[in-house]
């Protein structure tokens, strides 16, 4: 009678676990942390124009100039990956940050 009843103990174990992974191989949640990093645009100011230039997963590198006259006047060096415009520090418009917002 006694080996019955483990007999009995054992399969039922055997079936509540079986169970529980059948019930876990089918359904949940997965979470997933992380970044995706791409290599940032490379500007670079000159006397005359600002340059840039980014690198592209599709075509390579990419690259474009635009006046500092233009910049001054409000102009917007804008690409698949950021928009970067001049941001006056003072009243007097003598000093400038190129502020740089990527997508």
């Amino acid at each position: 009678m006694q080996t019955v009843i483990r007999s009995l103990n054992s399969i039922l174990c055997v079936l509540a676990v079986s169970s529980t992974a059948t019930l876990a191989a089918t359904g949940g949640v997965i979470h997933f942390v992380g970044q995706i990093v791409e290599t940032p645009c490379a500007y670079q100011a000159s006397s005359r124009q600002v340059h840039v230039k980014c690198y592209n997963d599709k075509i390579g590198n990419t690259e474009q100039a635009i006046p500092i006259a233009a910049l001054l006047k409000g102009g917007v060096i804008s690409n698949d990956k950021s928009t970067a415009r001049l941001q006056w520090v003072d009243r007097t418009k003598n000093l400038a940050i190129l502020n740089v917002e990527y997508k």
